[in-house]
């Protein structure tokens, strides 16, 4: 007679194989229009935003499109930016050295540069570059891109919030500046039970955290979903699979309180 030995789910591997960072890369309708700007950008020299809440997965789908297009540049901004230490950035990207310290004449080369070498650059957290309404950095952009024949394309990628801002700051010459533009709408119910599908829950408790990310995707993102109610199930479930009790536990737990009040 074989032996039949009880195979036991160790709470750290089951941590690890469903952890919210190893989840497969789904194709939502965001992720299926951001990888359009961000085609259409690089194809066209196009000037794109993509605008959304923190945690909708602007920045994935950014990576996600990196992996495939080894051209594609991406930049994010130190939060103590200024117009010269991006014109530096911009030429370290590109692989040149600028013999200028001048920002006019910084940006006479990259111009210079740009004019025989079109290039296409991401330009992740882009609020950083606009603080306080400051349109220079924007405006320098803008320069760059007209006196090379547009041979710079450019996405920028940021909170709707960003977009707003440089909606009202934006003078007419840039913002007329803008092509294709998107705003992430989250994912939809059927988006959402797919993205849960992998998690170590039960039927009912995985079509509630569902429901969850289909309701506050836009105000808490899905990964502030996913890393901070997954994470505290995960812990208290110990060995176990995650039930919808310890669901709601957990999310009592949450710095969002989900099920402490009203929902």
């Amino acid at each position: 007679m074989k032996q039949v030995l009880k195979v036991t789910t160790s709470h750290h591997e089951k941590r690890e194989s469903t952890h919210p960072e190893k989840i497969p890369f789904y194709s939502t309708n965001d992720v299926i229009e951001t990888m359009a700007i961000l085609e259409d950008c690089r194809e066209s020299n196009l000037w794109g935003i993509i605008a959304g809440a923190a945690g909708l997965g602007k920045t994935t789908t950014i990576k996600h499109y990196l992996e495939v297009k080894e051209q594609a540049l991406f930049y994010t901004p130190r939060s103590n930016v200024t117009l010269k230490s991006f014109l530096k950035d911009l030429a370290d990207l590109f692989c040149m050295t600028l013999t200028s310290t001048n920002a006019n004449d910084m940006t006479n080369e990259l111009i210079r540069f740009l004019t025989m070498n079109p290039k296409f650059i991401i330009i992740d957290e882009f609020g950083r570059i606009m603080r306080n309404g400051n349109m220079r950095i924007m405006e320098t952009i803008r320069d760059i891109r007209d006196a090379s024949d547009r041979n710079l394309g450019v996405v920028l990628s940021g909170h709707s919030d960003d977009f707003g801002e440089l909606v009202r700051c934006g003078k007419g010459q840039i913002v007329s500046r803008f092509g294709p533009v998107y705003e992430l709408q989250g994912p939809t119910k059927e988006e959402a039970a797919q993205i849960v599908e992998p998690l170590w829950m039960t039927p009912e408790a995985k079509k509630e955290m569902a429901h969850l990310i289909t309701v506050f995707a836009r105000k808490y993102g899905i990964r502030g979903i996913m890393e901070e109610l997954y994470e505290k199930s995960v812990r208290l479930a110990g060995d176990s699979i995650i039930t919808m009790d310890i669901l709601k536990d957990a999310g009592r737990r949450t710095v969002y309180g989900f099920w402490s009040k009203r929902i």
